[in-house]
């Protein structure tokens, strides 16, 4: 642990500006844009030890954490007032909601309640909601999802 303090008293500004060097070549890799906020912190901290040199390692890691901080809740406060409005169909990309309130045939019947039927040029896992065994030739109606299982119940005339 003292080899590691006495590094850490050793800190040189070209130290923070290599640091960030390699926060962003990491983020190249797995763009999440979470390590930009620590690496533009450690730019700026080798700014700041550039131009003092004497400031204290742990004054060094606290402007780290602020900037980094600071830096994020900028970027996502900036970001955040101009996401995409909400859509006119939100579940366009939601296949199972998609299907909500359809009717079909079942050809095969749902033992347990639970079985397939198709719809358009799909099959598709179903589950009646009571979990009720249903025949072939009973009409039924989608009326949830859970997952990639639509639940359905039977249409009652």
């Amino acid at each position: 642990m003292d080899v590691l303090i006495g590094w850490l008293w050793a800190i040189e500004f070209w130290h923070w500006w290599a640091f960030g060097l390699a926060l962003l070549v990491v983020e190249a890799f797995i763009t999440s844009m979470v390590l930009v906020w620590p690496a533009a912190g450690s730019f700026v901290v080798g700014l700041i030890v550039a131009f003092v040199p004497d400031l204290d390692w742990r004054y060094q890691v606290l402007i780290l954490a602020l900037t980094s901080g600071a830096a994020a809740f900028a970027w996502e406060y900036a970001i955040g007032r101009r996401r995409a409005p909400a859509s006119d169909r939100p579940d366009l990309n939601v296949r199972t909601a998609q299907y909500l309130g359809r009717r079909a045939v079942l050809t095969d019947a749902l033992n347990g309640g639970r079985g397939r039927v198709a719809f358009d040029d799909s099959v598709w896992q179903v589950r009646t909601e009571t979990g009720e065994t249903l025949q072939a030739g009973t009409e039924i109606e989608v009326v949830g999802a859970e997952g990639l299982t639509l639940l359905v119940r039977p249409v009652h005339k």
